[in-house]
């Protein structure tokens, strides 16, 4: 008998091409022909679409795939009977294959009853399933109209949905499945706010739900922009099994609504629910989870986020926990961008000075997946006792933009945020990797960037120094066993421990602004054609795999000639310009020489004026790579920081000298290394394809040699 096989699956003969089989087996489409070519009990094709395409039977193909082990029989029932739902609802004009599915498991769960009587007319099955709803939802809050509007076309539904609880071992679980195919049942609206599974783990470990339950045996949870459930779910995922859970939740669209109440009923470990579409209070909550919902830039208001954010950081008591998802450009960059935002600066100021806030987290992108260049940042909020006044002078600031968000970033994060949230710990005693405690002072400061600044407390200064100057004196060592073996002359750096306050910074706009930089962009869209190059060209292209390093400068070139007749819009750089990129990833290139034409997707940085001596171009272009400014993540689509917004310590003119002339001396030293390499590798090439082409030979060894040569045989 077949493994899936069930009446109401195989009535609909549901039949695939072979990229329908790989999506299933989630496979390659060239794996399902090599299965089809070298497997001769493979299913035979049962039909031909109008343009040729090969057609298999849905069932016979999942019972192959289980029967040969490639899948789980009971993922496979699960995941059949979903297709199955969907083949349903394309067949029914305007049926809503979601929305239907979820109230009829909901019904399910709460008669106790199987939806399908294939022994039974159809009208008076339907008005049995009617009573029931009503029943089971006598205020049709979440499925009553549903089962009431259920058309004679769908009848093919009710016993596939029994199929898929049976499959899916759960309700709770047929639901979860079914909202995990909301983009293939045609609801991507309810994609377009989704937070990806890694973030919103994230915001669950961090609104503090798993203390207070441990501590009280119960949780209170709420999300005042509920969607349908996404983050209340999540938070629930992380819950000891036997706390039991109340939820509070708002949510303005009524669809929303009906499906968030059918999500939280068949989940046996809520104990209460209030779901309300304007105004549902969050004061009795212990825990509040809020994704602030997207708007396009040009019609975003920051002033109204902060204004939300205030409200809901005042409603808190001291013990509460509000974690919440946001713009990156409210939560994290400078807002002295336009009158628009600069109107709001000082209601983000008064929002970090009162003391609520606890950490800022910038995240990667793809925080959104439906909207992966969306950049994103969690703010938690978390009122303190005041019993510890010194730890509301100071939060967290952490940047993982640049990095996946991986488990093991996930739980680091975690670990700090409690770690710091804890207040009779003494923090100048714990070592923050991802996080930086940074005062209330400089994060209110106008203009200030919420982005963390490196070493921004006594402890973690002593402590970067000391594993520098250890490193340091470890290379120095090195260098010095390469130096008596005959290498260039050793190296002393001559740096120490620096015992003053924090160094001051200044991003590159303010450089701009005070004259010591300028940024000067490529033209738009400039790139330079293949058949342009020339080996002779007196001026290299340097374009973003230049900058990067996936490309040797000066690999490509082009005649001044070329440039006159098709690049006058070109950048030519000037010797001592620095060159920098962010895309695909972060790079900086220092041009010595000047004279190479620069493609789009880089910019080029220049020192302004000449007689400041806190700058050199080899100082600048060295500092900018040491400032670990963020990559990309993956699922990103554009840099996590503008360059304008990147900052540079600030040297004095004898820490610049001194560092340009280390830099200087570690050039000569790479120029040498570089050399050598060259030469030992030419020298490989030439004698082994000497030897290779027959040109040349080693000449006889002496006849001294050969007398002691081993003889063959015995």
């Amino acid at each position: 008998m077949s493994v899936t096989s069930s009446a109401a699956v195989g009535a609909l003969g549901i039949r695939w091409t072979m990229a329908d089989i790989a999506t299933f087996a989630q496979v390659k489409r060239p794996v399902v022909s090599n299965w089809r070519r070298r497997h001769q009990d493979f299913p035979q094709q049962v039909a031909v679409t109008s343009s040729g395409v090969p057609l298999f039977d849905a069932e016979q193909v999942v019972d192959w795939l289980v029967g040969t082990g490639r899948t789980d029989e009971q993922e496979a029932r699960a995941e059949l009977a979903a297709h199955c739902i969907t083949e349903v609802a394309n067949t029914v004009p305007g049926l809503d294959a979601l929305d239907l599915a979820t109230a009829l498991i909901t019904l399910g769960y709460q008669s106790g009853e199987q939806l399908a009587a294939p022994d039974d007319a159809w009208e008076s099955h339907r008005a049995a399933l009617v009573r029931l709803a009503r029943d089971a939802d006598p205020g049709d809050a979440m499925l009553a109209a549903e089962i009431a509007a259920l058309p004679s076309a769908a009848a093919p539904l009710l016993p596939i949905v029994d199929e898929f609880v049976e499959a899916a071992w759960t309700h709770r679980q047929a639901i979860e499945r079914i909202l995990a195919a909301r983009n293939r049942l045609g609801r991507s609206d309810l994609s377009e706010d989704a937070v990806a599974e890694p973030v919103a783990r994230l915001m669950a470990r961090l609104c503090g739900a798993v203390e207070s339950a441990n501590a009280k045996g119960d949780v209170t949870v709420a999300d005042p922009v509920a969607g349908v459930g996404d983050l209340l779910n999540a938070v629930m995922a992380v819950l000891p099994e036997d706390a039991s859970t109340y939820v509070i939740a708002t949510e303005p669209a009524a669809g929303s609504v009906r499906i968030l109440r059918r999500r939280l009923t068949v989940r046996a470990d809520v104990a209460g629910v209030a779901v309300n579409a304007h105004g549902a209070a969050v004061g009795t909550a212990d825990s509040i989870v809020c994704r602030m919902p997207f708007v396009p830039a040009e019609q975003a208001d920051p002033a109204a986020v902060v204004g939300f954010v205030a409200e809901l950081a005042a409603e808190l008591d001291p013990g509460q926990v509000a974690v919440v998802l946001a713009s990156a450009d409210v939560f994290i960059d400078s807002l002295r961008r336009t009158p628009h935002t600069r109107r709001m600066e000082p209601l983000r100021r008064k929002l970090l000075a009162s003391g609520a806030v606890e950490a800022v987290i910038a995240l990667p992108g793809g925080a959104l997946p439906f909207r992966p260049g969306y950049e994103t940042a969690i703010v938690v909020l978390a009122p303190t006792a005041n019993t510890d006044p010194a730890l509301r002078r100071s939060l967290l600031l952490a940047e993982v933009s640049g990095r996946p968000l991986t488990d093991d970033v996930v739980e680091t994060l975690v670990s700090e945020v409690t770690t710091w949230r804890r207040i009779e710990l003494d923090h100048r005693m714990h070592s923050f990797h991802l996080a930086r405690p940074t005062p209330l002072s400089v994060v209110t400061a106008i203009g200030a960037t919420l982005r963390p600044r490196p070493l921004s407390d006594e402890a973690t200064v002593a402590r970067a120094a000391q594993r520098a100057t250890t490193r340091i004196f470890e290379l120095e060592l090195a260098l010095d066993g390469f130096a008596e073996a005959g290498s260039p002359p050793k190296i002393k750096t001559g740096v120490i421990v620096r015992d003053k306050e924090l160094r001051p910074r200044r991003t590159v706009a303010e450089m701009v602004q005070i004259g010591l930089i300028k940024v000067l962009p490529a033209p738009p869209g400039l790139r330079v054609q293949p058949e342009h190059y020339t080996p002779d060209g007196s001026h290299p292209v340097i374009g973003a795999g230049e900058v990067t390093g996936t490309a040797r400068p000066g690999s490509r070139r082009v005649t001044p000639a070329t440039v006159g007749e098709h690049y006058s819009r070109a950048r030519l750089t000037l010797p001592g310009d620095v060159i920098v990129t962010t895309t695909p990833k972060f790079g900086v290139l220092l041009d010595a020489d000047g004279g190479s034409l620069v493609e789009a997707q880089v910019r080029v940085l220049r020192i302004a004026d000449d007689r400041d001596r806190s700058l050199t171009p080899r100082v600048l272009a060295e500092i900018l790579r040491a400032s670990t400014a963020p990559g990309r993540a993956e699922g990103a689509v554009r840099a996590t920081r503008r360059l304008e917004e990147w900052e540079i310590p600030l040297l004095t003119p004898d820490e610049t000298a001194r560092l340009d002339t280390i830099l200087a001396t570690l050039d000569a030293r790479r120029a040498a290394l570089d050399a050598e390499r060259a030469a030992l590798d030419d020298l490989g090439a030439v004698v082994a394809g000497g030897l290779a082409d027959g040109t040349l030979t080693f000449p006889a060894p002496p006849r001294s040699i050969i007398r002691q040569l081993p003889k063959k045989g015995p």
